[in-house]
């Protein structure tokens, strides 16, 4: 399932998929409230959210919905680092247990970096 806020986008992809006849589901919302619905029908010790927000991060809701859904894994690109750490202190205050974190220099040269950061949730034992 991908949550997307651009409508644009989220058409585009449903009529990719289905001309490739794929069965990935697309959601047209914000991250706060794409993160609330896949919870409803995606359990968290099967998912694994792949966020890529844009530079001013993770807003203070979609941080809350994403720590109340507590998907087993979460893959956190970014191109803030200052806004991935904030965000990332509130996931791992939330459980959240950082296993890799590697840069990107997609724009030599320059001071921009991308970093993509794993993330994993202790669901207990057994799972």
């Amino acid at each position: 399932m991908s949550q997307q806020v651009e409508a644009t986008a989220v058409r585009v992809a449903r009529r990719n998929a289905s001309e490739r006849r794929s069965v990935a589901e697309f959601l047209a919302a914000d991250a706060a409230d794409g993160l609330a619905q896949v919870a409803t029908v995606v359990p968290p010790e099967d998912a694994v959210a792949i966020l890529d927000p844009p530079r001013q991060g993770l807003t203070v809701e979609a941080r809350k919905a994403l720590a109340s859904w507590s998907p087993r894994r979460v893959i956190y690109v970014s191109c803030d680092c200052a806004t991935q750490a904030r965000d990332l202190k509130d996931l791992t205050d939330a459980g959240y247990t950082l296993k890799s974190a590697t840069p990107f220099d997609l724009f030599p040269q320059t001071r921009h970096l991308e970093v993509v950061v794993t993330l994993e949730r202790d669901l207990g034992p057994g799972i």
